[in-house]
């Protein structure tokens, strides 16, 4: 399975607080290898100095009929 996960992370605590959106695209085999790749993803954004990050959206890909609205 394709995904295409979208995240924010923000720094709040800097001087000039800041914020991204990032986008990845992930191919999983399972539900489970999905959430650990996510988890990997935000610990990344964390280490980076990012204060908090989450998933904003995430669109299955590899399946055209269930890709989020148009």
């Amino acid at each position: 399975m394709i995904f295409k996960v979208f995240f924010v992370a923000e720094n709040r605590k800097a001087v000039a607080p800041s914020h991204i959106h990032l986008c990845k695209v992930l191919a999983v085999e399972n539900g489970p290898q999905l959430e650990s790749r996510i988890n990997n993803i935000i610990a990344n954004l964390k280490a980076d100095g990012y204060d908090f990050a989450e998933v904003e959206d995430c669109w299955n890909i590899s399946e055209p009929s269930i890709i989020g609205p148009r």
